[in-house]
């Protein structure tokens, strides 16, 4: 709420003179100068990052490669980029929220609400183009069969095994590897948990070690497993079939059920020692582990686009600053009634109010269409995000494969062709339709707690006397704290439930196979179970607070700043010079001369 000021001739007399630059600068303008500092840090950021990444990395096709490497310290890295990102789009998010101004200065407004997408669009979980994003390296890979390390096989009889193919270049290369040591041994149990995933990044061909490989001293090409293709795969393949070909419910390409399913049974073959791979009992299983190729990759366009929206946010926020006058309103005199209603509806309504003395519900904070539309989209959402789980589920080869996917992780049975970022962002946009609506309720229950008892009013301008400070997260925090941790949940588990999977395929040689890239999306079942829930739960309570009554029967302002000017003239006669500067003191709104129209104010 502005500060009420009085109209006494020697403060109108201060207001007037001529202020310092740091004069001016207090209470809300010090608040909009940091907002503009905020931008213009942004702006330097954003700017010094694009200038560091086209100069220090190659650009192809507008994306960059910022890290390649281990695929840990690649995750690593995208957690630590999205988590700034995040921070800094909050960051101008709030400072734009903070901003906001009169509707009739429209194109200021739209500026300063969009001006942020760009930049959240960075994070966004599954918004293809414009990602900053984790690229995946997945390997194909031979599995061999044979009595011994191959260090002491030779060339020769590889050579005669294999021919000049790729699978006689995997061979050897396992052969060089075993003589230099890099090989490494992993027992049958470690050797599945190793495999048992659906894109291979870590390691590359084996060798199944057993004792009735034939001919002795030959190596037998047992399976050669490619990277998994969404667009050909086999209903029900689970990227590592060969662990499971040899039980009966495997042993034919059409009859396939997801290899998880069977994990428990080929687990217990494992620990009974009692498992086979194409015939062959293993002892153990030598690996190799190629040189990882993840990578953590970014889009010059989107960057140019955000510092773009920045330098308008910039002048946006110094405009604001520079431009927004302070001087009392007297429009607004003698109008101490004066609601939200009666300024939108000025035909419907007539100056001359009367009070109502029924207590409002505090849904009653917003318009019928506003609200009613808020809670209506919301529940559809929540809806139509059950539909498609379960619609996923019902499709699904085989259902329990796809609850015993963690968060956020990849599976080849919850990979979808697209459309994961329209339901992001339509979450993103619901989020910012709730906070307004509970904003709402919680300015109009603080208001209208002023007919209750005395309080020092809460001003936008440097508090005086006992004046309070508006509230940092403009909500009281005994609201604003829930709602915080329960967006910020929805929006963790938003971005594990839907997310940007790329997969960078390398053939058995080792070499890129771009035939078998995919950009696509995932999702996880517990993350969308988890999101709905939550959903509901933040949906449930904004309903009931929506149905408790304010404490007064104050007219509703919400945020209208003239309904609120309306209400914080202390004396209805310009000319009464007999009372002192109230608006410094403990005060409360109520009647002070009569129920008519100018016979309530503060006092």
């Amino acid at each position: 709420m502005d500060a009420a000021k009085s109209t006494h001739p020697d403060i109108q007399s201060d207001w007037d003179r001529p202020k310092s630059f740091i004069e001016q600068f207090v209470g809300w303008r010090r608040t909009f100068l940091l907002g503009f500092v905020i931008s213009v840090v942004v702006l330097v950021f954003n700017l010094g990052f694009a200038l560091w990444a086209v100069q220090h990395h190659h650009v192809q096709d507008g994306q960059g490669v910022l890290y390649t490497g281990d695929c840990k310290k690649v995750r690593n890295l995208s957690i630590g980029f999205h988590l700034i990102i995040n921070i800094l789009s909050t960051a101008l998010l709030g400072a734009s929220n903070y901003c906001m101004i009169a509707e009739k200065r429209f194109w200021l407004w739209m500026c300063l609400a969009f001006s942020s997408l760009p930049l959240h669009l960075m994070s966004a979980p599954c918004f293809i183009p414009f990602s900053m994003c984790l690229v995946i390296s997945a390997n194909a890979y031979d599995v061999f069969a044979a009595n011994g390390s191959p260090n002491d096989t030779a060339v020769s009889i590889i050579e005669s095994d294999f021919g000049d193919d790729e699978h006689r270049q995997a061979i050897l290369r396992l052969q060089a590897k075993a003589q230099n040591g890099t090989l490494y041994q992993l027992e049958n149990s470690a050797c599945v948990t190793a495999y048992v995933t659906a894109f291979q990044s870590t390691y590359g061909s084996l060798i199944l070690v057993t004792g009735n490989a034939t001919p002795a001293d030959h190596f037998n090409l047992v399976y050669t497993q490619q990277v998994f293709r969404t667009n050909v795969a086999v209903v029900g393949a689970s990227g590592y079939n060969w662990i499971c070909e040899d039980l009966e419910r495997h042993q034919y390409e059409w009859q396939l059920a997801p290899c998880i399913t069977s994990l428990p049974q080929v687990q217990a073959r494992v620990a009974e020692n009692n498992c086979t791979v194409g015939g062959y009992k293993p002892e153990y299983c030598l690996v190799e582990e190629p040189t990882p190729h993840c990578k953590l990759q970014y889009s010059l366009y989107l960057v140019v686009i955000v510092i773009a929206f920045n330098i308008v946010k910039a002048i946006d926020l110094c405009y604001v600053a520079f431009s927004s006058k302070e001087a009392p309103d007297q429009f607004s005199r003698g109008m101490c009634l004066l609601s939200m209603e009666s300024v939108r509806q000025p035909t419907k309504y007539s100056r001359t109010m009367t009070f109502d003395t029924n207590p409002r519900r505090w849904r009653s904070a917003m318009s019928r269409r506003r609200w009613s539309l808020g809670i209506t989209c919301y529940s559809i959402t929540l809806g139509a995000c059950g539909i498609l789980l379960a619609l996923g589920l019902t499709l699904s080869f085989d259902s329990t494969g796809i609850w015993s996917v963690g968060l956020g992780q990849i599976s080849t049975q919850t990979l979808i062709s697209s459309g994961g970022y329209t339901i992001s962002l339509i979450f993103s946009m619901l989020y910012f339709a709730c906070n307004g609506l509970i904003t709402t309720m919680a300015l109009a229950h603080e208001w209208s707690q002023c007919a209750i008892q005395r309080k020092g009013l809460r001003v936008s301008a440097e508090p005086m006397g006992s004046q309070r400070s508006t509230y940092f997260l403009s909500l009281p925090y005994r609201y604003a704290m829930p709602f915080i941790i329960s967006s910020t949940l929805v929006h963790w588990l938003i971005s594990e439930s839907l997310f940007l999977v790329m997969i960078e395929a390398y053939t058995v040689s080792m070499e890129r196979d771009p035939t078998n890239y995919i950009i696509t999306c995932g999702y996880s079942a517990v993350a969308i179970v988890a999101t709905i829930s939550v959903g509901a739960v933040a949906l449930g309570a904004l309903i009931g607070l929506s149905f408790k009554r304010f404490k007064s029967e104050m007219p509703i302002t919400r945020s209208c700043s003239l309904a609120i000017a309306a209400s914080c003239h202390a004396n209805t006669n310009p000319t009464d010079l007999s009372r002192e500067d109230e608006s410094v003191l403990p005060l409360q709104w109520g009647e002070v001369g009569g129920r008519g129209p100018h016979g309530w104010a503060y006092q």
